[in-house]
């Protein structure tokens, strides 16, 4: 069982890693946005944000377990989802190509980078929102069930039905990029849970005497 300590050096890992991954992703963005195709590198940059949250996230944890700080809940799960809004899509992509053999060229990859980053920014941005909202459902201890616009499975169609808007990415090819995410949520919801037991954000409330 997690102690209050251990909890809050895990809320600390979580904004870390979030802050980042979402630095990283935006910056992938504006390159795609700003530069021509030649030298945006999206794999190097990718693993790079990845090893680099990662390692933000340990920092985070290490330094909150000498010095602990209350952190709330729903920032710790906001602030991943955000990060994971902007790179997961586009890792997720490497990730099945790699899965079914099919490897990317430098080339290849950058250019569907370019695609995603300028055509797909709108699925990315429901996916950021939607799960935000989510995230702050289950750190109150509301889980989203059904066909609830922050169920799962709502967040799930919605944004494989965005990634169709622009008609250029089929929303098929956006549903099953979006596969990966559904375990994530899952395990989300099992980390809220569980933290709840043990620390709670709710500040007492003083009574008049």
């Amino acid at each position: 069982m997690f102690k209050t300590g251990a909890v809050h050096a895990w809320r600390a890992a979580r904004c870390a890693f979030g802050v980042v991954m979402a630095a990283g992703g935006a910056t992938l963005f504006v390159r795609a946005w700003t530069g021509g195709q030649d030298g945006l590198d999206a794999e190097r940059w990718l693993g790079t944000t990845w090893l680099a949250s990662l390692a933000a996230g340990a920092i985070a944890y290490g330094l909150a377990r000498m010095s602990p700080r209350p952190i709330k809940l729903s920032t710790s799960l906001v602030l991943p989802w955000i990060g994971l809004a902007l790179v997961g899509p586009l890792s997720a992509s490497w990730l099945e190509g790699a899965v079914l053999g099919s490897t990317w060229t430098q080339r290849q990859f950058d250019e569907w980078a370019m695609l995603t980053c300028k055509v797909a920014i709108f699925p990315h941005a429901v996916l950021a929102l939607l799960a935000s909202l989510r995230m702050r459902r289950l750190a109150r201890g509301d889980v989203p069930k059904g066909m609830d616009v922050t169920s799962v499975r709502a967040i799930y169609g919605i944004v494989a039905g965005a990634g169709a808007v622009p008609f250029v990415i089929p929303a098929i090819f956006v549903a099953v990029t979006g596969i990966p995410f559904i375990p994530l949520f899952l395990l989300t919801n099992r980390i809220a849970a569980r933290e709840r037991e043990v620390v709670s954000d709710t500040l007492p409330v003083a009574h008049a005497a």
